[in-house]
């Protein structure tokens, strides 16, 4: 895809009559990448399966980024909605795609980053978007820092307009990531020699980001923080992380198994801390949520909480248990 002074919103086809906003009619301004001569190719893959109702707005995120050196990959399962359509209406502007059955989204995404070959790799779901100046803001630290990856932060909800965030932690621990995935999939990227491909092992059906980005963790160390927001992960009911709720508990559960047995004591024993703390950030999240009636039982949550908090590793290093503690004394006094 060429780059030049218009854009690319002209040329694409029309959105619908009642979509407006980002991705339907704004697009990245082209000029911005006249900061450097040379961008880097960066190659995206989407994996989908009947996901109609979403995946031209994803595409469209990807494509109006208006980024100069774009190769992007369609895998789609073989759905039997609208994507067919969207796709051949986008087929111009894809570098490749397909659609036909296969052995499910790890697969899918093997099957793309096999073909790809861009210096710069990510992968965005077909129900997931990229934000304005994504790309720019991602390329841009990578001309700098030259980076083997980077994580970003991400907007989660029904839209972009959504409150809630997915902020990457400003301490980036391998420990606290065996723990509980500490960034979202959506705002990374990779550079394509960090692993051999295939990069994503097909026994994972649900958490193949997870063990792919230990993988790098474990061979590279700690992913480039770039606290930015780049990315839009969405909720519906239909998503994948909804309906497989079981599957990602024994898959994580597994792959946390897999990772204690593989290495020394030490780890091991960072890795607990952290899994101690996870824990008591989900009993401690609960007390905040649970709403008795009475002052006694607020009160008795109270002393939960606190207990909970003085047993916990590290208690001064996140202050994610004290804004707790203190949200959950508002509460209880009603303040």
């Amino acid at each position: 895809m060429k780059n030049n002074k218009s854009g690319l919103i002209t040329e694409l086809p029309a959105s619908p009559h009642d979509k407006s906003g980002w991705p339907w009619n704004i697009q990245v301004n082209p000029q911005i990448y006249e900061k450097h001569n040379y961008w880097p190719k960066i190659s995206i893959v989407t994996p989908s399966f009947q996901q109609g109702s979403f995946i031209e707005e994803t595409i469209r995120s990807i494509l109006l980024q208006n980024y100069p050196n774009l190769e992007y990959i369609v895998i789609d399962g073989g759905s039997t909605d609208e994507t067919l359509e969207i796709l051949k209406k986008y087929d111009r502007w894809i570098s490749y795609w397909v659609s036909k059955p296969d052995k499910g989204q790890t697969n899918a995404l093997n099957n793309g980053f096999n073909l790809a070959s861009g210096e710069i790799c990510a992968y965005l779901n077909s129900d997931d978007l990229f934000l304005p100046n994504a790309f720019y803001f991602i390329i841009n630290s990578y001309i700098y820092n030259n980076w083997n990856w980077v994580c970003s932060n991400t907007i989660v909800g029904k839209n972009t307009a959504s409150k809630k965030k997915w902020e990457v932690n400003k301490k980036l621990s391998i420990h606290a990531f065996v723990a509980g995935q500490t960034f979202p999939q959506q705002g990374v990227f990779w550079k394509s020699t960090v692993l051999k491909k295939p990069y994503f092992n097909e026994k994972w059906k649900f958490i193949m980001d997870r063990a792919f980005f230990f993988e790098i963790f474990s061979d590279k160390g700690a992913p480039f923080r770039l606290n930015i927001l780049t990315s839009f992960f969405r909720e519906h009911i239909e998503a994948k992380t909804s309906t497989m709720q079981e599957v990602c508990q024994n898959e994580t559960k597994s792959h946390i198994e897999e990772i204690l047995n593989k290495f020394d004591d030490y780890f091991i024993k960072k890795c607990l801390k952290e899994i101690v703390r996870k824990e008591n950030m989900s009993k401690i999240t609960f007390l905040i949520m649970d709403n008795p009636d009475t002052v006694k039982m607020r009160i008795k949550n109270l002393y939960t909480a606190i207990h909970i908090i003085v047993k916990t590793p590290n208690l001064f290093r996140d202050r994610f248990f004290w804004s707790g503690l203190f949200r959950l004394f508002l509460k209880i006094f009603q303040i």
